[in-house]
C-alpha cells in the first residue's frame, strides 16, 4: 500500500468471539484518502471477507501521533 508506514493486527478472545483491532501507520492524509477513496471515515471492504465468518465494523477512527517515544535497549 503506497504511503503505508506499517501497520499491527490486535486480538482478543472471549468465550464466544475473537476481536481484531488494525492499527495502521501513513505518511499523510493525502495517503489515506487514496487508499481509502472519497470518504476514508469508511471501512475499505474486500469481496470474500465475509466468507471467514467476521463481523466487521463500517466505520473508521483516524487520530494522529502527537508523542512518538522510541526506546533503546
Amino acid at each position: 500500500m503506497m504511503g503505508c508506514l506499517g501497520h499491527e493486527l490486535w486480538t482478543r478472545r472471549d468465550l464466544e468471539w475473537t476481536y481484531f483491532v488494525l492499527t495502521s501507520k501513513w505518511v499523510s492524509w493525502e495517503a489515506i484518502e487514496a487508499f481509502a477513496g472519497s470518504d476514508p471515515e469508511i471501512a475499505v471492504l474486500y469481496p470474500g471477507d465475509e466468507e471467514f465468518g467476521l463481523v466487521p465494523d463500517r466505520s473508521v477512527h483516524h487520530y494522529e501521533a502527537t508523542i512518538l517515544t522510541v526506546l533503546d535497549d
